[in-house]
């Protein structure tokens, strides 16, 4: 997320230097970076502001190829918008818990395994809304963005399903979905009393 908006900070810091050396009269040509101000409003917590920029980024008529390009880049910026929040915010937390939950299963009772359910869950959900909003788009460069994030998405869901499926409650690393470690291999810890696994 921080490396995206250094590189929109950057963007604006080069657009306001432009801007500075055009003559009275002349055009400042930074419509095409309304939509990058929004996604940085975003990342400062400052939705409604964000929203309002994306709005005000899509051109009322399509005179030019300019007006296109603009649309086009806030397609990009959408996109680019949705990886940087949840990937780190959303599915690198569910790897993370849905690890937690395969290594502390066998140590921890029925109220603890379903808070980290609620958690995994909870951690997927603004991926998935925002996945939906992205297929419903219905542009290749959407669609695609969608389908990476849905797809990084399964390795947490379905090492969360094979906790409670693989008698050793954990998941084969890589690639290989849904199979199961052999039993024995892995000494799980104790999560309530401090013992790590391993």
């Amino acid at each position: 997320q921080f490396g995206y908006m250094f590189w929109l900070l950057r963007k604006f810091q080069v657009e306001l230097d432009e801007a500075k050396t055009k003559q009275a009269g002349e055009t400042l040509d930074i419509t095409d970076s309304v939509d990058d101000l929004g996604a940085l409003a975003e990342w400062a917590m400052l939705k409604p502001i964000g929203k309002v920029m994306e709005l005000a980024s899509v051109p009322i008529e399509l005179r030019s190829g300019k007006d296109v390009d603009r649309l086009w880049d806030r397609t990009l910026t959408q996109c680019l918008v949705a990886a940087a929040r949840n990937i780190p915010d959303g599915i690198l937390q569910m790897e993370l818990q849905s690890w937690f939950l395969c290594l502390v299963f066998p140590g921890i009772d029925w109220t603890v395994k379903a808070q980290l359910v609620f958690n995994i869950v909870l951690a997927g959900v603004g991926v998935l809304a925002d996945s939906v909003d992205l297929l419903l788009a219905n542009r290749r460069v959407t669609v695609g963005t969608a389908l990476i994030l849905l797809g990084m998405m399964l390795f947490g869901v379905s090492r969360t399903i094979m906790a409670f499926y693989c008698p050793s409650t954990v998941e084969s690393v890589g690639w290989k979905l849904f199979h199961c470690v052999p039993n024995g291999m892995l000494s799980h810890g104790n999560w309530t009393s401090g013992t790590l696994p391993g």
